[in-house]
C-alpha cells in the first residue's frame, strides 16, 4: 500500500461487528469532530445470524458522506485478534492514527485534543500511546496540575500512536512468549489481569487477547502511556451485546466504569512535561483492577467459601488427587497436611498473589505432581480420618498432628516434617528471655504472644527428614537433630521498583517495621523505645496486641516520628508507598525460621537490618542487630542513617537482586524437589 502523507492530520480508524445501534451513535459523534479521513473495519459474520448486523453496520459505514472514507468489510469473522493486524496494516500508510471501537463513544473535542497530542510528544519516543479512557475516578487527581497522566498500562478504549512507536513494539508483540523469561516472570507494574490473563492465553483456556499482549509488549519496552486525567472516551459495551456481554460486566459498568467523563475535551492544554510514569498512577490503576476483579458473582461465591473453610470449619476440608490436567495420573500417592485454603483460591484471583503461603501451598503440590506423586492435602490440625491409607509419602506441618497422622500411614510410607519456624524449645526460651527484658524495663508482664504450644520433638524422631524455611543459623537451632535442611523461602516477582525508583536521600531517614502478629517477639518493644529518642521515622505495618497496645499508647499515638499503619495489604496502593518512602526494613526478632516480610521488603528495595535470629543471611546487602539493648539499637540506627544516598542505593539494589535470585519462584521449586529428593 502507498503512504498516504496526512501530515498533522491523523485518521480515525473504526472497529465495528454486529452493534449498528452502537456504530451509529459514535458515527454521530464523530460527524462533529470534522474529520478529514475516516478508515472502517467491520469484522465479517459468524454465522447467518449475524449477517444482517453485519450488513447494518457496513451499510452505516457506507453512508459515510462528511469525511473521506476507507472501508474494510471482511467475508469471515477473524475476532478482536485481527485488530492487531489491521492497525499494522493502517500505520503502513499513515505516520499516526486514532483508533476507536464501536463501544467507545467520544466526547466533543475528542479528535482535537488526540490530534494535539500526538504533535506535542511525538519527540517523546518513550511514549507508545495517548489514551481516551480514564478508570480512576476524579478525586483521584484532586490538586494534579496536569492534563494528562503518565502511566505502564495500555489502555485500548480510544487510543492513539505513532508509526515509529507501532513498528518497534510490533516484533515483541508477536513474539510475547519469550518476554520475561518465558513469561516465568510476569510484570506486575499494569495489573494483576495481565499475568492471569496471559497465562490463560498460552494454555488456550482464553482466546489471544491483543491489548493484553500489546500492554506485555510495552512494558518490555518500558514504555508509557498518557491518559487523560478526564476520560474523553465513554464506554457503551459493557452489557450483553458483545464479546464482553455478561452480568459481570453489566454490574462492572455501572459500579466502576464512566465514572470520570468530561463532557468536552479541553480547549487549553496542561501539557504533562516529565513524562516518567507516575507511580501513584500506577499503583491507584492496580489498585482499581483488583477491585474490579472482585466483582464477579464467582469471586464472591468463592471468597465466601473460602472464608467459611478458613475461619468457621478449617479441620474437615480436603482435597483429593491433586494432579497435572494433562498427562496419565501419577501412579504414586502423597499426603500433605498444611493449609487448605490456599487451594480454594483460584490462579484468577488477585489474591492468590498477595501472600507468599497461597503460593507456598501450591508449589508444594506442584513439585510433589512432578516427582510422580498425585496429592491429597488436609488441614495441619485435622483430627479427622485421613481421606486414604496408602500413600507413599507424607508431609505435615507443625508437631500439632504429626504423631497422630503417622500412626495411620503405612510402615513403607516416608514421612517428612516441613516447618516454618526454628526449633520449638529454642523459640520458647528465646521468647522468654524477651519478655523478661520487657518486665524488667517498663514493670510490667505481658501474655507470651508467638509461643510454641506443642511438643514437637516426637514429630522430629518420627520424621525421616525435616525441611524447614530458613538459614544455617535456623538449622543450627535444631540441637540433636542431624537430618533437617533449610532453604530460602520466595519472593513473588515484583517490577514495580523498575518503574518508580525511591529518593534515597530522604528514605534513609525511614525505616519500616513489617512483620505478622507478636510484637514483643519480632522487637517492636525494643524499637519503640529507641526511637522515642530518635528523629528518624519509623513505620510500623503489623497487627498490635491489645496489651501491648496499651502499654505503649504514648509511643504508638503522640510521637510525630512513629507511625502506625497497622496491616497492610501486600502490593497495594499504600503497600507501594510506604516501600518507597522507607530505606531500611528493620527487624530485631528474637525467633524465626525466616521471615518472609523482610524478604518482602528486600524485593522491593529496602536494605535489611535484621537481627540473625530472623534467619536471614545478609551478609554484603544488610545490616546485623547484634545487641537488643535499647541504647545499641538507637546507635545503630544514627550510623544508617549517615549513610550516603549513594552507598544506600547501591546496597538497597544488592538487596533487590539477592530477593529476585536466591528466593525467586524457580529457585525456591528447584531447592525444593532438591530436599524432597534427598530423603526419599
Amino acid at each position: 500500500m502507498a503512504e498516504i502523507p496526512w501530515v498533522g492530520q491523523p485518521p480515525v480508524v473504526l472497529f465495528a461487528f454486529n452493534r449498528p445501534d452502537k456504530l451509529r451513535r459514535v458515527l454521530a459523534a464523530l460527524k462533529a469532530e470534522s474529520l478529514p479521513r475516516l478508515v472502517v473495519y467491520v469484522d465479517g459474520p459468524r454465522g447467518e445470524e449475524d449477517r444482517p448486523a453485519v450488513l447494518a453496520c457496513q451499510a452505516l459505514a457506507e453512508g459515510v458522506n462528511w469525511a473521506e472514507t476507507e472501508l474494510h468489510f471482511d467475508t469471515q469473522n477473524r475476532g478482536s485478534w485481527t485488530q492487531a493486524h489491521m492497525v499494522s496494516k493502517v500505520m503502513q500508510r499513515y505516520s499516526t492514527a486514532i483508533f476507536l471501537e464501536d463501544d467507545c463513544l467520544p466526547v466533543p473535542g475528542f479528535y482535537t485534543f488526540m490530534r494535539r497530542a500526538l504533535e506535542n510528544y511525538a519527540p517523546e519516543r518513550r511514549v507508545f500511546s495517548i489514551g481516551g479512557y480514564q478508570h480512576l475516578p476524579p478525586e483521584f487527581f484532586h490538586d494534579y496540575p496536569y492534563s494528562l497522566v503518565s502511566g505502564a498500562r495500555f489502555i485500548g478504549w480510544g487510543w492513539a500512536t505513532w508509526r515509529d512507536r507501532w513498528e518497534e513494539v510490533w516484533p515483541f508483540f508477536e513474539d510475547y512468549q519469550s518476554l520475561f523469561d518465558h513469561l516465568t516472570r510476569m510484570p506486575e507494574v499494569t495489573g494483576r489481569d495481565v499475568p492471569i490473563a496471559v497465562r490463560q492465553m498460552v494454555a488456550g483456556r482464553t482466546e489471544h487477547n491483543w491489548d493484553m499482549r500489546l500492554t506485555l509488549a510495552t512494558v518490555w519496552l518500558k514504555k508509557v502511556h498518557l491518559l487523560p486525567v478526564k476520560g474523553l472516551v465513554r464506554t457503551i459495551g459493557l452489557d450483553f451485546s458483545g464479546v464482553h456481554g455478561s452480568l459481570t460486566n453489566l454490574l462492572r459498568a455501572r459500579l466502576l466504569h464512566n465514572r470520570n467523563i468530561a463532557p468536552r475535551a479541553p480547549m487549553e492544554i496542561d501539557w504533562l512535561e516529565d513524562i516518567s510514569p507516575n507511580c501513584e498512577y500506577i499503583a491507584g490503576l492496580r489498585d482499581f483492577v483488583s477491585h474490579a476483579q472482585t466483582i464477579t458473582l464467582r469471586r464472591q461465591a468463592e471468597r465466601g467459601r473460602v472464608l467459611y473453610r478458613r475461619y468457621i470449619w478449617p479441620r474437615r476440608e480436603v482435597l483429593r488427587d491433586l494432579a497435572p490436567e494433562s498427562g496419565k495420573k501419577p501412579a504414586r500417592r502423597a499426603l500433605l497436611s498444611y493449609i487448605v485454603h490456599p487451594f480454594f483460591i483460584p490462579d484468577d484471583d488477585p489474591r492468590y498473589f498477595n501472600h507468599t503461603n497461597i503460593w507456598l501451598a501450591w508449589a508444594i503440590v506442584q513439585v510433589l505432581n512432578k516427582l510422580g506423586y498425585a496429592v491429597d492435602v488436609i488441614h495441619y490440625r485435622d483430627q479427622g480420618e485421613l481421606p486414604g491409607w496408602n500413600y507413599d509419602l507424607f508431609i505435615g506441618h507443625g508437631g500439632e498432628n504429626f504423631e497422630r497422622i503417622c500412626r495411620q500411614l503405612r510402615p513403607s510410607a516416608r514421612k517428612l516434617l516441613f516447618t516454618t519456624t526454628s526449633y520449638w524449645q529454642y523459640n520458647n526460651i528465646q521468647e522468654e528471655t524477651r519478655f523478661a527484658n520487657l518486665e524488667q524495663r517498663r514493670g510490667v508482664r505481658l501474655p507470651y504472644d508467638r509461643r510454641i504450644r506443642h511438643n514437637e520433638d516426637s514429630a522430629l524422631s518420627l520424621a525421616d527428614g525435616v525441611i524447614g524455611l530458613g538459614n544455617p543459623v535456623t538449622q543450627g537451632t535444631y540441637v540433636g537433630f542431624d537430618h533437617v535442611v533449610t532453604l530460602n523461602g520466595v519472593a513473588l516477582y515484583d517490577d514495580t521498583l523498575d518503574w518508580c525508583p525511591k529518593e534515597f536521600g530522604a528514605s534513609r531517614q525511614h525505616y519500616l517495621f513489617f512483620s505478622g502478629p507478636g510484637n514483643v517477639h519480632k522487637g517492636l518493644d525494643l524499637l519503640l523505645e529507641a526511637f522515642t529518642v530518635l528523629p528518624q521515622h519509623l513505620w510500623i505495618s503489623t497487627r498490635l496486641d491489645h496489651h501491648f497496645g496499651k502499654l505503649y499508647a504514648r509511643e504508638l499515638n503522640r510521637l510525630p516520628n512513629i507511625h502506625m499503619l497497622g496491616w497492610v495489604q501486600p502490593r497495594s496502593r499504600l503497600f507501594y508507598q510506604i516501600m518507597r518512602q522507607c530505606g531500611f526494613a528493620i527487624l530485631p526478632s528474637c525467633s524465626e525460621g525466616q521471615s518472609q516480610s523482610v524478604v518482602e521488603c528486600m524485593n522491593q528495595g529496602l536494605v535489611p537490618v535484621v537481627s540473625r535470629e530472623c534467619g536471614l543471611s545478609v551478609d554484603g546487602f544488610g545490616v546485623y542487630i547484634d545487641s537488643f539493648n535499647v541504647v545499641d539499637i538507637t546507635g545503630l540506627v544514627g550510623e544508617l542513617s549517615a549513610w550516603t544516598p549513594m552507598h544506600l542505593e547501591q546496597t538497597a539494589q544488592a538487596s533487590r537482586a539477592v530477593a529476585q535470585s536466591e528466593y525467586s519462584q524457580v529457585t525456591f521449586l528447584q531447592r525444593l524437589e532438591e530436599a524432597i529428593q534427598a530423603f526419599l
